[in-house]
């Protein structure tokens, strides 16, 4: 049996220098450009990634999960049709 520690777990991120960093919320949204937006309860006080792949796109990323694509425009999130690249079978 292992003692508990009272050390705090945290959970880092990789990422680049012009990516966004967020905190979901308790009730899964995050703060965005000055309003909420709703995201998931899953994901409450974790930290996800907001990172540039066009003009109006950014890639919403949980540690190395692509969950999906928010539209700076419209303030609207599209979800990722695969979580994980398949393996070919050869």
């Amino acid at each position: 049996v292992w003692p508990s520690s009272n050390r705090k777990m945290t959970r880092q991120l990789a990422c680049t220098v012009t990516d966004q960093m967020r905190r979901v919320r308790r009730k899964g949204e995050f703060k965005w450009r000055g309003r909420l937006i709703y995201l998931s309860t899953v994901l409450a006080k974790e930290p996800i990634a907001l990172v540039a792949c066009d003009n109006d796109c950014f890639e919403i990323r949980y540690s190395f999960h692509l969950l999906g694509f928010l539209n700076d425009r419209t303030q609207t999130i599209s979800h990722a049709q695969q979580w994980h690249q398949r393996e070919l079978i050869v």
